[in-house]
């Protein structure tokens, strides 16, 4: 006989790409959009643009300029600056209205080129990899799979989704997907050093040319709860900022993205 506490457990898809409101009710995951970023970063921590990333700003390079941007010896511009309006440009171009069918492999592409170049992947103190993660509920486990993880040392300090198109119809665009795989990791560091750490995960998701910054915190008791079956009292709470996405293809809010990963990579190399 099944334990009461257990029951809807074995209601759950497999694989949390596909859990739904059944499974995010269950699980007492609470998804909120805020416009406040100190509650995915520490202010307090410089956002001025690394090195790498200045050049990306591009303060003159618009969506109608990206989109028809030709690469060519005269134009002035860097090698990184072309790598990243002509993988911008097959993005935008990819998930424009035409019939061009869209491919999440241009997405992805472009955000792991910005990862890299937010030092996020530099091969002493931080690494970028695939994510290959399992959500536990009591004893049973389901695929909790985005793009990337990060690491600092053996602790899981941010994860990367792409969700394949703007006009997406995965649930919440993908949103509780990344929630699930970030508890997986807070599950995982929790298992290692058998406390909560980092007190804080934060995720990102490129849906085509928008950015979106997640944090998560949770705490002993929910995942004490979370590894015994369902959680009964606790919940878990994820914050996405901002509400409704940065565009790369907008050269302000191109520098707001490129703030929030030089705020992630300075975050990073402050955890212990």
């Amino acid at each position: 006989m099944r334990h009461q506490s257990h029951f809807n457990i074995y209601d759950f898809r497999q694989n949390t790409s596909l859990f739904r409101e059944h499974e995010e009710t269950r699980l007492r995951i609470n998804i909120q959009s805020t416009n406040d970023m100190s509650l995915i970063f520490n202010t307090n921590n410089d956002d001025t643009p690394l090195t790498n990333l200045q050049e990306l700003v591009l303060e003159t390079f618009d969506e109608s300029i990206i989109i028809n941007f030709v690469a060519s010896e005269e134009d002035g511009l860097t090698s990184n600056q072309r790598r990243f309006l002509g993988k911008l440009k097959r993005v935008l171009r990819n998930n424009d209205d035409s019939n061009i069918p869209n491919n999440e492999r241009y997405i992805s592409d472009l955000a792991s080129f910005l990862c890299e170049q937010a030092n996020l992947d530099e091969g002493l103190n931080l690494k970028m990899e695939p994510c290959l993660l399992r959500l536990a509920v009591g004893e049973e486990r389901f695929t909790a799979n985005v793009d990337k993880v990060g690491q600092r040392g053996e602790q899981l300090i941010w994860l990367l989704q792409v969700d394949a198109h703007r006009n997406s119809t995965s649930y919440k665009h993908g949103d509780l997907q990344l929630a699930c795989a970030m508890i997986a990791a807070i599950e995982l560091n929790y298992i290692l050093f058998d406390r909560i750490r980092p007190s804080k995960l934060v995720g990102m998701k490129f849906m085509a040319g928008t950015v979106y910054f997640y944090s998560m915190k949770a705490t002993e008791g929910y995942i004490n709860e979370l590894l015994g079956g369902l959680p009964q009292h606790e919940q878990i709470n994820i914050h996405r900022f901002p509400q409704h996405g940065f565009s790369l293809a907008d050269p302000t809010e191109r520098k707001e993205i490129l703030k929030c990963l030089s705020l992630l990579y300075r975050e990073a190399l402050s955890i212990d």
